[in-house]
């Protein structure tokens, strides 16, 4: 501005003092903004209504913030994956609620999974914006899928499996355990171990600290106990404890299975075998034990005439009789040694009915021969061999001696 030829200046001047001061808290704002969302580990977008990316806060799979600010974040998300992730923002723009979900990456042959949780920006009561939060969740996924499969496994397993925490209480079960015992898996978690024994908890607990003691000494520790089903019948189990560590506490997993079917065939083997050796006593008594007797008498009266006739072959037919005598003993100790293992078989406690034993019934007919011509020699003297069986008719042999002795 002129004034005749002189130059005249115009100043204004105004207080900016508090525009300053809002400018510079935005740009420690900014600079929070900035300092917390580098220190966040996931992902973090703001996209407008149009859902182009404003801001991030750090690279994408390689693709750096530069190049995603301006551009529709659909352009970031695999291809199979864009549908769900259009509905999802469209989801939370109507709702105005947070949305979460989950999508698959396969950039390089290599599959990653990320968590997004969706959120609305609201201002002055409307929708402008979208925030995106993302974790690459990848490592839980793999967990998961493990665990569903070993899950899974379990279920198929034909023997019952259960995990037991430090305090003896039911942590892990699987569908097996539930069918021989009658309960649901559900029940049992977080139930004692112990609802699954008959012993009162006084009994439980001695037995415990020496099941604990053996896993920390051996390892693992195979095992046979009465199991009690929910309807309070009670089965035979057998299995193996193994101790494990889970997050630093120490469990036992113990896999079992019901061996009562198992029982009843192992005892019905020693019937069948106890009653074999019952037969070969028998035999050793109605067979070999009455053809010795006979033989040994026969020998004893050939013996006598040998004698009288003072031929020299009469002592050679007296060790003669000393053999037979001795095989006669064998015989007996034989079939003795049979009636005491079956004896034991039968002392041993079982749900069956015990073993019954079989009084004697008859003896040979030879002995009787031999009583009634009065002869009290040793080797005369019939075994003790008693009949399980009906009693024998006396064979040819044996009458013929019999008839020759009176």
């Amino acid at each position: 501005m002129f004034l005749g030829e002189n130059p005249v200046f115009t100043a204004y001047l105004r207080d900016i003092t508090e525009r300053k001061a809002i400018e510079e808290r935005l740009r420690s704002s900014e600079a929070l903004r900035r300092a917390v969302t580098d220190s966040v580990p996931d992902w973090l977008l703001l996209l407008g209504v149009d859902l182009r990316v404003q801001f991030a806060n750090r690279a994408v799979l390689g693709i750096t913030p530069e190049m995603m600010v301006g551009r529709p974040v659909l352009q970031f998300v695999p291809e199979a994956e864009r549908a769900n992730a259009q509905a999802v923002f469209a989801r939370v723009t109507a709702t105005r609620s947070p949305q979460v979900y989950e999508y698959r990456d396969c950039m390089g042959g290599e599959v990653r999974w990320f968590e997004n949780r969706v959120g609305p920006v609201i201002e002055g009561g409307q929708v402008v914006g979208l925030t995106v939060a993302s974790s690459e969740i990848t490592a839980r996924r793999r967990s998961e899928d493990a665990l569903r499969t070993q899950a899974r496994i379990l279920d198929t397993m034909r023997e019952g499996v259960l995990v037991l925490d430090s305090r003896r209480m039911i942590r892990v079960v699987n569908a097996a355990l539930g069918r021989l015992t009658g309960y649901q898996p559900l029940e049992l978690i977080g139930r004692p171990g112990r609802m699954l024994s008959p012993r009162s908890e006084s009994e439980y607990a001695p037995v415990d600290a020496q099941i604990l003691r053996t896993l920390r000494s051996e390892g693992y520790r195979e095992f046979e106990f009465e199991c009690v089903r929910r309807d309070g019948t009670s089965f035979m189990a057998a299995g193996v404890l193994t101790p494990i560590d889970i997050g630093g506490e120490e469990h036992i997993l113990a896999v079992l299975e019901d061996i009562t079917q198992r029982r009843v065939l192992e005892r019905e083997i020693i019937e069948i075998a106890n009653r074999e050796q019952r037969r070969i006593g028998s035999d050793l008594h109605d067979g070999l034990g009455q053809e010795l007797t006979g033989i040994a008498l026969m020998l004893r009266g050939l013996t006598g005439r040998l004698h009288k006739e003072a031929v020299a072959a009469a002592g050679d037919a007296e060790e003669i009789v000393q053999l037979v005598n001795r095989a006669i003993e064998s015989t007996r100790s034989w079939r003795a040694g049979f009636l005491r293992s079956v004896s034991s078989a039968a002392a041993c406690p079982s749900p069956c009915a015990p073993w019954r034993r079989v009084p004697p019934k008859c003896t040979a007919a030879a002995c009787a021969s031999a009583a009634r011509s009065g002869r009290s020699s040793r080797s005369m003297r019939p075994p003790a061999i008693t009949c399980t069986g009906s009693p024998r008719k006396p064979s040819p042999t044996r009458c013929a001696t019999a008839r020759r002795q009176r």
